[in-house]
């Protein structure tokens, strides 16, 4: 099976972003629990639930984006573009939250929805927000962006007509 180079690309990225989430998953694991007995184990179920918590949030999310971008045009109506962005964001970022923890307590590890709450209720408030603020900074490039470039194009065309101009002035 051949790729072409963008499907090679996007694999890449994908697979970045995944060793991304594990080492940062691990990180934030170990800092707020830094007992390093069972060192192994940990880090094989530290990876595990960052995959699952850090893919659908990062993933999920920048699906979001995208979709949220093929159905609303950015330069005709950024405002609209990044009202729906945040609103769904949030709104996914809370369900996926909520889930990912329900399948890890409740179905991985038999414990009730009761201790789902009380054992993971600091890490879903921390992923939450972790997520929301890196979301909203994506998601105000993304607004931010159009207009830069349409900036960036006035600024060339005007540099463009200014030594249009120089040379004319050179030529009479």
């Amino acid at each position: 099976m051949k790729f072409n180079q963008n499907t090679k690309r996007a694999i890449t990225g994908h697979l970045r972003d995944f060793i991304i989430i594990i080492i940062v998953g691990n990180f934030v694991a170990f800092l707020f629990n830094p007992d390093f007995s069972n060192f192994w184990g940990r880090l094989w179920m530290n990876s595990l639930y960052g995959l699952l918590i850090g893919g659908t949030l990062w993933k999920g999310n920048q699906f979001l984006g995208w979709l949220i971008s093929c159905k609303i045009d950015v330069n005709k109506n950024p405002y609209k573009t990044l009202r729906w962005s945040l609103v769904s964001m949030l709104l996914y970022t809370i369900v996926a939250i909520f889930i990912v923890n329900y399948i890890w307590y409740v179905l991985i590890y038999d414990s009730t929805l009761q201790q789902m709450f009380k054992w993971g209720y600091a890490s879903m408030i921390i992923e939450f927000v972790i997520t929301v603020i890196i979301t909203s900074i994506y998601f105000s490039i993304g607004f931010f962006k159009p207009g830069a470039n349409q900036l960036l194009m006035k600024n060339d065309y005007k540099k463009k007509a200014l030594n249009f101009n120089i040379k004319r002035l050179k030529i009479r």
